[in-house]
């Protein structure tokens, strides 16, 4: 599978200048951390896309693709 590593993140505090932003959401589900990206563009296609939390040593936060659907 695909893994992806997180390299920056912020809290988006003003949601009115982000007019065309979904939310990404970060849920627990069955004891699995979900990241649940609602809007991914790639190529021009635009998916929904769910990555789970994959425990590491390396002191990094991974996530494996778990799903994704054309939207």
């Amino acid at each position: 599978g695909l893994m992806f590593r997180l390299t920056n993140y912020a809290e988006i505090t003003d949601i009115d200048k982000y007019s065309s932003c979904n939310m990404s959401i970060l849920s627990l589900l069955d004891g699995n951390y979900v990241l649940h990206i609602p809007v991914l563009m790639l190529d021009g296609i635009s998916y929904r896309v769910d990555l789970t939390y994959v425990p590491s040593t390396d002191g990094l936060i991974w996530f494996m693709l778990s799903g994704y659907w054309l939207n």
